[in-house]
């Protein structure tokens, strides 16, 4: 039986499933019968299979028997696979490899990501969904690693972005998801608006390093939204992928950007290509997506993702509070 085995990961949860999604669009367009990855590490070591100690692992397999109903064409020959993506290896008995930059791309459009994830993904990840109601707002907010180091990549939304979202309409229950309390955006929501609904300080949930910081319990609300304002993260292109529930997504619209300082290269890998440069709402597979405007916030020539800087925090909490920035 073909296969191809990817040999090594790089990131957290969100990085290493558009590898592995794009590894399988691979392996279907080259006849390929299964990928595997147990090599691959990528969060809290009681949350994956490898562990002998894990009673309830968040994923439960590293290996992903691919559907033969969804090859297309003629099978490439073997040699022309190996040929065919330079990251690519021949491993022998008919198996091939890679590392993870061999499918860090953005190969892959949005809709096949969605049939990937639904398909291949999801029936792999074992936590509890937790279905909110139709005029419950979940807010992403991204913390931890990020908010005390700084990475390019990570320039989060500011909190009037979140503010914006929360003011668009009457909500009836607002959800606020994140690892941590270090991002200084979720004390300035709870100041206003104290009915805000978080679970930091929930004694039932461990947030610790070897249990992904409650990783396995805030799956199952972000994918049982319905209502998602997304922080810059690789995991929300994943949450709605995996998620059958979401029906209107809030997103900066910097975050689709691939020109300019914060245009990142990794932004059209996370999102696909499908997504960028949209600068006004749209509607894809099903889903609506409200794009503020936040060309200004990241028209700088500055690090502003260096969170350890009292400066950048201050741009974080202030930007756009004194100013009537519209959507687009």
């Amino acid at each position: 039986m073909s296969e191809l085995i990817l040999t090594n990961s790089l990131g957290r949860t969100g990085n290493c499933m558009v590898c592995i999604m794009n590894a399988i669009k691979f392996a279907i367009d080259n006849h390929i019968c299964k990928v595997s990855f147990h090599a691959m590490n990528w969060m809290g070591p009681r949350l994956l299979p490898k562990n002998s100690d894990s009673s309830s692992p968040i994923f439960t397999s590293y290996e992903i028997n691919i559907d033969s109903s969804d090859f297309q064409g003629n099978k490439p020959d073997h040699k022309s696979i190996v040929k065919k993506k330079g990251c690519v290896s021949d491993a022998g008995n008919n198996k091939v490899s890679s590392w993870f930059v061999g499918f860090y791309n953005t190969d892959t459009s949005f809709k096949e990501r969605l049939h990937i994830c639904k398909k291949y993904l999801k029936p792999l990840f074992n936590f509890n969904e937790q279905k909110l109601g139709e005029n419950d707002l979940l807010i992403h907010l991204r913390s931890g690693d990020i908010m005390d180091k700084g990475h390019y990549g990570y320039l989060q939304p500011p909190l009037s972005f979140y503010i914006k979202v929360i003011e668009s309409k009457k909500w009836e229950n607002i959800y606020l998801l994140t690892e941590r309390d270090n991002n200084p955006c979720m004390q300035k929501l709870l100041e206003k608006y104290p009915n805000i609904i978080h679970f930091l300080g929930n004694n039932n949930i461990k947030r610790c390093p070897g249990e992904g910081f409650g990783f396995k319990h805030d799956l199952g609300y972000l994918v049982g939204c319905k209502n998602y304002a997304v922080c810059q993260s690789s995991l929300c292109p994943l949450v709605i992928q995996l998620s059958d529930t979401i029906k209107n997504v809030y997103i900066p619209s910097y975050m689709l950007k691939t020109s300019g300082k914060y245009g990142l290269r990794e932004h059209p890998i996370w999102w696909s290509r499908d997504f960028m440069e949209k600068k006004t709402n749209f509607e894809y597979c099903n889903v609506c997506y409200h794009i503020y405007d936040y060309e200004e916030y990241v028209n700088t020539d500055e690090n502003k993702y260096e969170y350890q800087k009292k400066e950048n925090i201050d741009y974080l909490l202030e930007y756009g509070m004194n100013t009537n920035n519209k959507k687009k």
